[in-house]
This record gives structure tokens, sequence and C-alpha cells, in this order.
């Protein structure tokens, strides 16, 4: 396991837990997506880890901001969740968001690392994908 408890930047993709988003990893920015071990329940879940550069970074970051705008107005019931995952105001930039983060990450094959994640959620939190805050990676082999 790392040493230490890493940010939680990002839960893009939640079914049954986290299967992608954007974490650190070692101090830096990573781009995490779940192999699914729910399939094979003998497995624990594994995660590929992909460094991002800081471009990268704030295009994921800008448009995890819009889902969250876009998220609270669904929970206060100002929206329909036919309007996911964008406030009609934010829509057009999510979208050129989503084009250019769809090419980036289309580059990543195959992980250098593979880790199992425990992700840990604020006290009270009904594990929503809006709040995890911190994950322990622990090394595995790739599934």
């Amino acid at each position: 396991m790392t040493d230490m408890e890493d940010q939680v930047y990002t839960m893009t993709d939640y079914y049954d837990g986290p299967r992608g988003g954007l974490a650190n990893y070692l101090g830096r920015p990573h781009l995490y997506r779940s192999f699914w071990a729910d399939v094979d329940t003998r497995r624990e879940d594994a995660f590929e880890l992909f460094p991002v550069d800081e471009d990268t970074f704030c295009l994921a970051l800008e448009d995890w901001a819009i889902w969250q705008r876009w998220s609270a107005a669904f929970e206060r019931r100002e929206v329909s969740l036919d309007s996911h995952p964008a406030l009609e105001v934010d829509r057009q930039r999510h979208d050129e968001i989503a084009r250019l983060l769809t090419e980036r990450f289309s580059a990543f094959f195959r992980a250098d690392v593979t880790a199992a994640g425990v992700f840990e959620w604020p006290a009270g939190d009904q594990h929503t994908p809006r709040s995890p805050t911190r994950v322990r990676w622990t090394l595995v082999e790739r599934p």
C-alpha cells in the first residue's frame, strides 16, 4: 500500500463502486480505470493508472465542475435527467471538453501501473460519485 492517501479529484464512472476518474498516485494526477472485478468476484477490483499532463488535468477538472453544477441542480429538481451531464449554460463547453478528453484518453492503451484502490468518503456520506475524497492504492498484478 502506498504510505499516504491520495487525493481523488473526479469519479466520472461509477457502477457499484468507483470505475473511473482522476486521482493522485504518488503525488501526481492519474486517470484510473477499473477492470470490473465484480464480473469475477474471486479477484479484487483493480485499476489501470495512467499519468495525465497538466492541461488534460485542468480540462478534466473543468468538466467535473460542470457536472457537479448539473448534479446539484438535479438534486434540487431544477433540471431533468435528460439534460445530463451539463446545464444548458454549460452544454457547449462540456461538449468541447468531452471531445478533447476523449481524444487524449484514447491514447492510453496499456498502463504501466495496476493497483487496487480503497476509496474513502466523508463521514455520513452515502458513497455518491460526487464525494469521495481519498484513495489508498495497493499495487497488484494485472488481471
